[in-house]
């Protein structure tokens, strides 16, 4: 049991209303058990994202980004 945390870069895919993220790296800042934090990382990456967006010249543009978050675990 325990909090893995992580960080994600989220690279974009397609273009317009089609965009999604996917990570292309990944880094565990700490985790409870190697066990844990391979599984965290793991569905990371397995997971698609709604890009982040900037405002260019009036038009929403789909951007790479870093995030940061915990996927908690517990003993049942």
């Amino acid at each position: 049991a325990g909090i893995v945390k992580l960080q994600v870069h989220l690279a974009v895919e397609g273009e317009g209303d089609n965009a999604v993220s996917r990570a292309d790296a990944v880094e565990v800042l700490s985790g409870p058990d190697p066990t844990l934090n391979k599984i965290a990382m793991k569905a990371a990456t397995e997971a698609t994202w709604q890009p982040a967006y900037v405002l260019d010249d009036g038009n929403w543009t789909p951007v790479d980004s870093w995030v940061r978050f915990d996927i908690p675990f517990q003993m049942r």
